[in-house]
């Protein structure tokens, strides 16, 4: 039990490590930036050394989720700032991830959004306040203050490893059970030599919790050397407090086990226990009780880790992408730069600028480093029978692209070759229907022909009358193609079989209105190339209408990174449930075996073969693992771990797994019980 509990506390702490580094106070999340990228820098350097804080922007690297995180200080309390990160490197507690720390000045330069998590380092008195010195500054934000019961249970959370934590907090509440009902002739003839209840009772207590007490100082012990070795025992006393207060909790919460267990054993006769009656009521209630919960805990932590595998599998796919895309940039505008054009007269100026912005995109289009891929992220829908409507322009299930996009991931034909290098012309679409939709082509070419976002342009007041060129081609069935997601909360990264429409400048399909505020400011359109494309920003003099330039794969990789940390401690508290679980059923079989055991000897002994005398039992388990692991399936079934047929499956193989263990443990305990009587009747 000391063992996980520290173990616990190293997968909870490490956790969150990365995202409350030491001595923070609060979270300020920043969620808007209504200014220039510049500016916003400035402000948060001013709001440190005003507050008197350091606000650590938690950043990711590009270069992949192995690679260690990155953080951007600005720093307001120079003495704080060495106390916790001494000569400014960071005392990682995973020395393998301890992550590079860069002066808060250089957010643009290493394309990192504004836009994110900041840690609070130092006390900063009121949240609203510091909230207001950002919102004078244009930066929307919430300020949550971090208390250190706030950061253990984030970090449980985080890691999942509650799920252990539970489970091992049953197994010894159910050990303790079995070994004071297995004692309770022990404590029958301490009644008859004149011990009183209250002494039979504390002496149990005082057994259970030495025992407990001395195990916990040899864990702490062990693990502090071990923690030497591994970390130098970097942040060790704020750690420490993550192991002994949950010793405490858990030592408590065995101490009213043990309490309950030993006067409900009394109840039972000491006559009766001398003889070698057991108390079964509470053996049974509480197996079986123990055998519900944990049921209930292996679901959960199996469906975590199974959804886990499966998002893992899918993201280093999808992360193979991203790879590509480490020099790119992403934009995100800031809106007190280009008023709405619904709410008032546009002034020329922002019209220019959306033209500049058309024109820098074709150029670099034409040099290659553009990539267009515009999908409507929230309305994708996957399902086979969608309906034909969102195959056609701003469905779920299209996406339009231009040929630097095909230059850089495969979509393949009918006839199994790659299409890249669409010829362009004016006014020309490249649709690319699936093979399985090859019989509704008319309605879709219909469809795009009839498209213009150009039309949808507030201040433009000629629409395009004449319908475009479009010309069809056929895509192979069963393809999951990359389109970047929504490059901003890192979601949906695919699409299955959409129907993809190539266009470039010459089309005219956006404007600059669209191609910015929709597409771009989206996360819809990547520049390839960062330098490049900041050199042509500043002498378009666009920078300081953009309240981002940021690249969308440091956020792929801190995505991919958490994903995979959580997938390996999903795993771990399977592996500890099932086992958990195992002891469960090895316990509730050991009860009945001994409940039962002169019965089955005797019917045993007039030709009862094990299935007619076991049955019953095996089957009534059965049923009630069934309905338990049936009810936790529903109630998790929002959650949407899995697929709701997966689901079944899993819940088939628990039922099925337990029935079985419990099966063969019977059969085993029981002719260990005959083999008893035969010696000893």
């Amino acid at each position: 039990m000391g063992v996980l509990l520290f173990l616990v506390a190293v997968l909870g702490y490490q956790a969150i490590d990365r995202q409350l580094p030491p001595g923070t106070r609060a979270v300020v999340q920043i969620q808007q930036v209504s200014t220039s990228e510049a500016a916003a820098v400035t402000t948060l350097e001013a709001v440190a050394v005003d507050a008197k804080v350091n606000l650590l922007r938690i950043g990711a690297n590009p270069a992949g989720p192995g690679a260690p995180p990155w953080y951007f200080a600005f720093v307001g309390d120079r003495a704080l700032f060495e106390a916790t990160m001494p000569n400014g490197a960071y005392p990682a507690f995973t020395p393998t991830a301890a992550p590079e720390v860069f002066p808060g000045a250089t957010l643009a330069e290493r394309d990192q959004p504004v836009r994110g998590a900041y840690a609070v380092q130092g006390e900063f008195g009121n949240p609203l306040t510091l909230r207001a010195m950002l919102a004078d500054g244009g930066l929307g934000a919430e300020v949550t203050q971090v208390r250190p019961i706030d950061n253990y249970a984030a970090g449980l959370f985080a890691s999942f490893s509650w799920l252990s934590l539970v489970a091992a907090v049953l197994s010894l509440a159910l050990a303790i059970v079995y070994w004071i009902a297995f004692s309770r002739k022990s404590t029958a003839l301490q009644e008859f030599h004149g011990y009183s209840a209250w002494r039979i009772v504390a002496g149990q207590t005082l057994g259970v919790m030495t025992a407990y007490g001395c195990s916990m100082v040899v864990v702490v012990v062990v693990g502090t050397v071990a923690l030497s070795l591994y970390n130098g025992l970097s942040q060790f006393p704020s750690f420490i407090w993550w192991v002994v207060v949950p010793m405490v909790v858990v030592g408590v919460a065995s101490l009213l086990v043990q309490l309950f267990a030993s006067f409900a054993a009394l109840r039972l006769s000491k006559h009766a226990a001398v003889k070698g009656a057991r108390p079964m009521l509470l053996l049974g209630a509480a197996a079986g009780l123990t055998q519900m919960l944990m049921l209930g805990l292996v679901y959960v932590t199996v469906a975590q880790a199974g959804a886990g595998i499966a998002k893992i599998v899918s993201d280093s796919r999808s992360f193979a992408d991203w790879e590509g895309a480490r020099s790119s940039v992403t934009v995100q505008i800031n809106p007190h730069a280009f008023e709405d054009p619904q709410a008032r007269q546009v002034e020329p100026a922002v019209m220019s600028a959306y033209e500049r912005f058309r024109q820098l995109f074709s150029e670099l289009d034409r040099e290659g480093s553009a990539v267009l891929s515009f999908h409507q992220t929230n309305q994708q829908t996957d399902a086979p029978g969608a309906d034909l409507a969102s195959f056609g322009p701003l469905g779920g299930n299209s996406l339009v692209v231009n040929n630097n996009y095909l230059d850089r991931h495969a979509v393949v034909g009918a006839g199994g070759l790659r299409y890249r290098g669409m010829e362009p012309a004016e006014g020309r679409i490249h649709l690319l229907i699936p093979e399985a939709r090859r019989a509704q082509s008319a309605e879709l070419v219909d469809a795009w022909a009839q498209s213009s976002f150009v039309s949808r342009e507030p201040w433009n007041t000629s629409a395009r009358t004449e319908p475009y060129d479009v010309a069809v081609h056929y895509t192979r069935d069963g393809q999951e193609i990359f389109n970047y997601g929504d490059t901003w909360r890192m979601e949906r990264w695919s699409q299955h079989d959409p129907v993809i429409a190539v266009v470039s400048p010459e089309t005219g399909y956006f404007s600059g209105y669209n191609l910015l505020g929709a597409a771009a400011n989206s996360g819809n359109v990547v520049f390839s190339d960062s330098a490049r494309f900041r050199a042509l920003v500043n002498e378009a003099g666009l920078a300081p209408r953009f309240a981002s330039i940021s690249n969308p794969a440091t956020h792929a990789a801190q995505q991919l990174r958490d994903r995979e940390t959580k997938l390996i401690v999903a795993v771990g508290n399977a592996t500890v449930g099932g086992a958990v679980l195992v002891a469960a059923i090895a316990v509730l079989a050991a009860i009945y075996t001994s409940a039962f055991r002169r019965e089955s000897f005797v019917r045993r002994t007039h030709g009862w073969g094990s299935v007619r005398i076991h049955g019953k039992v095996v089957s009534a388990v059965g049923m009630i693992s069934a309905v338990t692991v049936a009810v936790t399936g529903a109630m998790l079934g929002p959650a949407g771990y899995m697929r709701p047929w997966w689901a079944v499956v899993l819940a088939a193989g628990l039922t099925a797994t337990f029935i079985l263990t419990f099966a063969i443990a019977i059969i085993f305990l029981d002719r260990r019980a005959r083999a008893e009587l035969i010696k000893c009747p």
